[in-house]
């Protein structure tokens, strides 16, 4: 599906997940590194998912059950408090 983005003006074609991580970017909802010492805030749950690849070694596989329910937990917040008005994106 195609949406204008009413923010920022830019049409995109996206799913329903990919659209929400653009409003988070906008909107600067960022995800914390919930990794102790760490005090990073990447803009998206993805760009948090590398930074803890890359930045911490830690892959969703090596995670403890703890680690990988917070990025399962961040993922409903991250992008948009999970609600995101309609009117933002008009078809």
């Amino acid at each position: 599906m195609i949406w204008k983005c009413q923010l920022c003006k830019v049409c995109i074609k996206a799913i329903k997940v990919e659209l929400f991580v653009h409003i988070g970017q906008l909107e600067n909802l960022p995800c914390y590194c919930f990794m102790d010492g760490c005090d990073k805030y990447p803009k998206s749950c993805p760009t948090l998912m590398n930074h803890l690849k890359n930045s911490h070694n830690l892959m969703v596989p090596d995670m403890n059950s703890h680690q990988y329910y917070r990025t399962r937990d961040l993922g409903d917040v991250c992008p948009v408090s999970s609600k995101v008005p309609r009117s933002l994106f008009p078809t």
